[in-house]
């Protein structure tokens, strides 16, 4: 999966961590596993859209599409920001699994931001990320190019809206 091993850099309690070797394609399916103290590794992961290289642990993620928010959610870090859903979402635009997800820890819900057309980097902006996930959502050269002047963002591997689960 695009970003796995940012992902797995964001769990201080996961034992899986990025490879030590200094670029990450995006497409590949081994993110580096092995016990450790769950140091943090510095990565790059190269995708469609460019590369992100990330040099600390991510404290403050925002997820844009579909599965990063659970993703993260399921490595112990809350994000900042979440991509708002007009399907499947409760009354306040949170993914009812994703609310129950977060209420569990007693942390607030994440803010809401606007994807796709309507995205705006200066909203993503306001929530201070350290890292963008975006790695199952259709942003554009564009969009992608605003975000990472905001922080580190991992896009797609391939084509947008696509991702192979090995």
């Amino acid at each position: 999966m695009a970003g796995a091993a940012a992902l797995a850099s964001c769990s201080s309690g996961s034992t899986q961590q990025p490879s030590p070797s200094p670029s990450t394609d995006a497409g590949s399916t081994d993110a580096g596993a092995g016990a450790g103290s769950g140091d943090f590794q510095p990565v790059t992961i190269e995708h469609a859209l460019g590369s992100a290289e990330i040099t600390s642990r991510p404290e403050r993620i925002v997820t844009l599409g579909q599965g990063s928010t659970e993703t993260v959610i399921a490595l112990g870090v809350i994000p900042v920001g979440v991509e708002e859903y007009a399907w499947g979402a409760d009354d306040s635009g949170h993914l009812p699994w994703v609310r129950e997800a977060v209420e569990k820890t007693g942390q607030e819900l994440p803010a809401l931001v606007k994807g796709a057309d309507t995205l705006s980097a200066e909203e993503i902006a306001s929530l201070e990320p350290d890292l963008v996930l975006a790695p199952w959502s259709g942003i554009t050269q564009e969009q992608y190019d605003q975000l990472s002047a905001v922080a580190p963002t991992v896009a797609y591997p391939e084509k947008a809206w696509t991702i192979e689960w090995h």
